[in-house]
């Protein structure tokens, strides 16, 4: 078998890192699209279950295959402050969401610690943090917007 040469930085194949990703994006974009059809009538709540859940699978086999790549080649994985305050962050981003604003805020926070993170070296939490972050701060203006458009109908 031709392996690549892999230097001290790199985590697992890189080809294989790489289709794992592609396959979690395909998932979290098939989550993005199915989620809010679940809340229209029902040949489009039927999609997005279809949607939502293939997309669940897809990302979740893509979080798992990059996890074992980077297990299986035995790099020591490096923790901060700073990425520990992003993923606590942005878990209650997520949590907090349905309240007003307070998700986008520590959404935001997550986000910055999250990137000043990164740039130090932290590969266990950083990303992990920004990311949910992010979602915090989607599903908050999701529930947002569909309030706006109940309370003024």
């Amino acid at each position: 078998m031709n392996e690549l040469p892999l230097s001290e930085d790199t985590f697992g194949n890189p080809g294989r890192i790489r289709e794992y990703k592609i396959l979690g994006y395909i998932g979290l974009g098939m989550l993005a699209f199915g989620g809010p059809l679940l809340f229209f009538e029902e040949p489009y709540m039927i999609l997005g279950v279809i949607l939502a859940f293939i997309g669940l699978m897809c990302a979740v086999s893509g979080w798992m295959g990059v996890a074992e790549e980077k297990k299986k080649y035995g790099v020591k994985r490096k923790s901060t402050p700073a990425g520990l305050a992003a993923l606590f962050l942005g878990i209650g981003s997520v949590f907090l969401s349905s309240g007003p604003y307070i998700s986008i805020v520590l959404g935001a926070v997550a986000i910055i610690c999250a990137v000043i993170a990164v740039k130090k070296g932290d590969n266990e939490y950083g990303a992990a943090g920004g990311i949910s972050g992010a979602i915090g701060i989607i599903i908050n203006t999701y529930v947002m917007i569909l309030l706006g458009f109940i309370i003024y109908q």
